[in-house]
């Protein structure tokens, strides 16, 4: 069993998003603990950013420090560091927070945003919290760093999605306090990072890298990484967010959640690790009469981490958290595509033909396929959004056959017999549980 007895900065941001979020819903009727539990976590993020850590100082470089001690104080052994993914997360779920404080009653709230948020300094000057991670994001979003598993160096697709949409929130924040210049450098930095997506799409295998110019492998030979997929979860709708780099850039923003290419690669990486682990062979098969939608997912196919510290070829296990990213990946989709047209096409055809809808429904010949159109209001398009919506259930229900009588998660479950493995009650796997309750229910957490 592993413990983990510390604090790290990208992994803060799925549970305090969904306290954020939980907290806004509940505030007009309970707002007491969340309330100061968010207060708290604002203090003690100042705290630690300030900190001199391994990673470098409060300006140089330190905001890439990604783990501390449970007193605040940074772990100064070796590991995995920078990871440059932690500020963009953490500017998001702040800035959420911070907007509904100012629809609240902006008056109350304005000199508290000012002066511990958002400052409006000049580049690179700021002593508030969100400021300083937006314009360390700007200035280190191409340098290589480590992903979220802490295993690979390298400039990540994750990363990218993530540091585009805080970026975005932060355009739109920066112009609610008046600072248009930081505004607009932070739709242009997105712009920048959304052209440079392009070098992910792996064409001939027909799916996103996870990891491009990797200074290290860590054993991975396909780059298909659960990682990607939480990547389009975390970075939520940005069709809904990009306008602006739509209209500044050539490159079409066909990177994100609900692309072709998004589709196509979710699929991959599904199929990857669909016949890899025994439990799924044995109680999820892919066809016959006990033939099921979901299955058990890990995080990348050639994972050697146990969850108990044993590192040996072909010992990766499945994880729940990866497992109910798979399935709020078709949650979101069901919501995504209800008032959108749905084309079937060579990118994406894989990803369709898993939902299982057009083994039941099309014919034998499944190239025919290609090149349909599902219009919004016809009968197939509800048969493709229901089947979704049942491809998600069926990961779900992987979750439920191994988790705890008492609903427990763990990091993982073994590959073999479902039993729990690694760290006990991790807080990413319950986030992920509920954020993919709220995307069934149209409600998404990280949108």
């Amino acid at each position: 069993m592993t413990l983990y007895y510390s604090t790290k900065i990208h992994l803060q941001y799925p549970g305090f998003k969904v306290v954020v979020e939980y907290w806004k819903r509940s505030k007009d009727t309970h707002p007491g603990q969340a309330e100061k539990l968010i207060f708290d976590f604002i203090k003690e993020t100042k705290k630690m950013q300030h900190m001199e850590t391994p990673s470098g100082s409060y300006r140089t470089g330190g905001l890439g420090e990604v783990k501390f001690h449970v007193d605040g104080t940074p772990f100064t052994g070796s590991w995995g560091r920078p990871q440059n993914d932690g500020p963009a997360l953490r500017a998001s779920a702040l800035m959420g927070f911070a907007n509904t404080l100012l629809d609240m009653d902006s008056a109350k709230w304005d000199s508290y945003i000012r002066s511990e948020l958002y400052d409006s300094s000049a580049f690179g000057e700021s002593e508030s919290v969100i400021k300083a991670d937006l314009d360390y994001v700007c200035g280190v979003w191409n340098e290589p760093c480590f992903e979220l598993w802490e295993e690979v160096k390298g400039s990540h697709h994750f990363n990218m999605l993530i540091s585009i949409r805080g970026l975005l929130d932060g355009a739109v924040f920066a112009e609610r306090l008046g600072d248009d210049s930081s505004a607009k450098k932070y739709r242009e930095t997105a712009a920048e990072i959304q052209k440079s997506l392009g070098r992910f799409w792996k064409e001939d295998e027909n799916y996103l890298l996870a990891t491009v110019e990797p200074v290290n492998d860590h054993g991975k030979i396909r780059w298909l990484d659960t990682g990607t997929v939480l990547g389009f979860l975390h970075s939520g709708n940005l069709h809904a967010h990009d306008s602006a780099i739509a209209a500044s850039s050539a490159a079409p923003n066909d990177e994100y959640l609900g692309s072709d290419k998004s589709l196509a690669t979710v699929a991959e990486i599904g199929l990857s690790m669909r016949n890899e682990y025994s439990i799924n062979r044995a109680r999820y098969p892919a066809t016959g009469p006990r033939a099921s939608l979901g299955y058990a997912i890990g995080r990348y196919y050639e994972d050697v981490y146990d969850g108990d510290g044993k590192r040996k070829t072909g010992t990766g296990n499945p994880w729940y958290l990866c497992t109910l990213a798979h399935a709020e990946f078709h949650y979101r989709l069901m919501h995504y595509f209800k008032q959108r047209t749905i084309a079937v096409n060579a990118v994406n055809k894989k990803f369709w033909l898993e939902t299982g809808f057009f083994d039941a429904h099309a014919s034998a010949d499944n190239e025919l396929m290609v090149g349909q159109t599902y219009a919004p209001g016809s009968t197939e398009h509800a048969g493709l959004l229901e089947a979704l919506r049942n491809k998600g259930d069926g990961f779900v229900k992987v979750v439920r056959d191994y988790a705890r009588w008492n609903g427990g998660l763990w990091e993982q479950f073994d590959r073999e017999n479902g039993v729990e493995m690694g760290a006990p009650h991790l807080t990413w796997s319950y986030a992920a549980f509920l954020s993919c309750y709220e995307a069934r229910n149209g409600r998404p957490t990280f949108d």
